[in-house]
């Protein structure tokens, strides 16, 4: 009969801490991205302004990407 081998707890104590900790720094950049917005002046809230007019503008009755919306991404993500 062979032996089953169980997780220790610290092992598991730790990994739970480590994703506690992620969450944590998730909602930190969420809740400074937020409060961002409030001060237009920031490229964050430059940023989200702008991506809030643009998905205005969307289609959705046709949300199609064209070859020119793939290549302006792809310029704008080679300039960073």
């Amino acid at each position: 009969m062979s032996r089953t081998n169980y997780p220790s707890v610290k092992d598991a104590a730790a990994e739970i801490l480590r994703e506690v900790h992620a969450e944590q720094l998730i909602k930190t950049a969420e809740r400074q991205a937020l409060r961002d917005v409030d001060s237009p002046r920031s490229d964050i809230g430059q940023g989200l302004t702008k991506l809030a007019a643009e998905l205005r503008n969307i289609d959705t009755d046709n949300p199609e990407v064209t070859y020119g919306d793939l290549h302006n991404f792809m310029a704008q993500c080679n300039e960073r």
